[in-house]
């Protein structure tokens, strides 16, 4: 093996060419079409081949007469895993320089954020910040805490405050929730009493555990509602008769103009607002630290001027 405190670029140059050819050779299960995918003769990829196993000192694969397809041997198998994660390694090495001119940003959320009321913002991020490379997730609440923990995502979004010892919640928008219903239901005014609603008619989303507590104060949990949707573009498509009714976030309304198309009630009795939360973790590196920054100067502008106004 090489010792690494004498090793040259020129080694790892040719460490590099031996794991193509070999990964070349496994990709095709055959030296003849891994010759032709690297532009090299057959023999020179052979070659190359047994120069591996020899410094390995093991077979890498099979070798029987009337084979016609390459078959690994178990220490190549092996070597295959390595040798792929190797690859990326090097050329993670090869592109440093460019990685420090960029910063990585994962950014996790639930479907309702991401998909009905971030869009914008993420828009803006990517054409306005070249330099940032923008990984968006769309997750559940305990996989959003969970990545925030594990130092899997840099910035998450829930809806409420699980307090995990190495995570920052902090509240940064709330919104009203309204009762929807098909145009033309019996319900006349816009105030909506929760004793006037028949839970089996409803299509239910559970949008906070705070709103469901509400919930469960006028409505028993064991009387099962019409349907149970995990999206709002779910639940949107099960409103098709004026007695159905679901409860909403005004973003969810504003982002589908609902004005159209749905009866938007108050109630008289209302759920507490949805309240968002942003997740960091408490403790960063400085790239990090730098990827935050720059989401938070174009988030912020962003709450500033969200409008949840609903015309009844």
């Amino acid at each position: 093996m090489y010792n690494i405190s004498k090793i040259s670029i020129k080694e790892i140059i040719m460490d590099q060419q031996d794991i193509m050819v070999f990964l070349a050779v496994v990709k095709h299960k055959s030296f003849s079409k891994a010759a032709q995918t690297l532009a090299m003769t057959q023999s020179a990829v052979s070659q190359r081949f047994r120069a591996l196993e020899e410094e390995l000192q093991t077979r890498l694969v099979h070798r029987k007469k009337g084979m016609r397809s390459i078959e690994l041997t178990e220490h190549g198998l092996r070597f295959s895993i390595l040798s792929a994660k190797w690859l990326g390694l090097y050329r993670e090495m090869m592109n440093i320089k460019e990685q420090q001119a960029t910063l990585n940003l994962t950014v996790t959320s639930p479907n309702s954020l991401n998909n009905y009321l971030f869009l914008p913002l993420f828009h803006e991020l990517s054409a306005n910040e070249p330099n940032l490379r923008l990984f968006i997730r769309t997750q559940h609440t305990v996989e959003i805490y969970d990545q925030l923990d594990n130092h899997d995502a840099d910035i998450g979004f829930v809806f409420y405050n699980a307090r995990y010892k190495n995570v920052v919640a902090r509240p940064v928008f709330s919104e009203k929730m309204y009762m929807v219903c098909q145009k033309g239901s019996i319900w006349k005014n816009r105030l909506v009493h929760p004793n006037d609603l028949d839970p089996s008619n409803e299509i239910f989303t559970s949008w906070s555990p705070p709103i469901e507590q509400w919930h469960n104060l006028w409505w028993s949990p064991s009387v099962t509602p019409h349907v149970r949707a995990d999206t709002p573009s779910l639940l949107l498509s099960f409103i098709n008769k004026p007695h159905y009714w679901a409860i909403c976030p005004a973003s969810v309304i504003c982002d589908f103009h609902m004005e159209d198309q749905y009866e938007i009630h108050e109630f008289t009795e209302p759920p507490p607002p949805r309240e968002c939360f942003m997740l960091s973790h408490k403790f960063q590196t400085d790239r990090e630290v730098q990827a935050i920054a720059v989401f938070r100067k174009y988030f912020d502008q962003f709450v500033r001027q969200l409008n949840f106004s609903i015309n009844f």
